[in-house]
């Protein structure tokens, strides 16, 4: 796939998980597909398949009342990656999370994604929010 390409991928998936629209994510995803979260909160970890990988999302949405979010800023892509950075927010139990995110890509030969990998600008905030 073209860096172009990936660009445009990227950008529909992040729509597409705004939106709440799972349907075109995870068409999106590779059936082994592995989702890597960053820390030591509960759900940190590494996530793996696309039911790994909303049920993620789906604990997330739950212990937050379905306020997290991630705002894409920017996309830069390759012909084997993507990285969307952003901001990362949520409401849990009267606290806010607020931090930078960045999740970066990797596509595989069939233009799905194969991995995830999540960094964050403050990964002890993220555990603290989640713990």
């Amino acid at each position: 796939m073209t860096e172009q390409q990936n660009a445009q991928r990227t950008r529909r998936i992040a729509d597409a998980v705004t939106r709440g629209d799972m349907k075109t994510y995870g068409q999106a995803l590779g059936d082994d597909v592995v989702l890597h979260v960053p820390g030591a909160s509960p759900l940190a970890g590494d996530y793996e398949g696309k039911e790994g990988v909303f049920g993620f999302l789906g604990t997330a949405a739950g212990t937050t009342d379905n306020t997290f979010r991630f705002e894409v800023f920017d996309i830069l892509a390759s012909d084997t990656r993507s990285a969307a950075l952003g901001r990362a927010t949520a409401e849990r139990d009267g606290r806010r999370l607020d931090t930078g995110m960045v999740e970066v890509r990797r596509f595989g030969a069939d233009g799905l994604v194969s991995e995830v990998r999540v960094y964050l600008e403050e990964t002890a905030a993220l555990d603290e929010f989640f713990s």
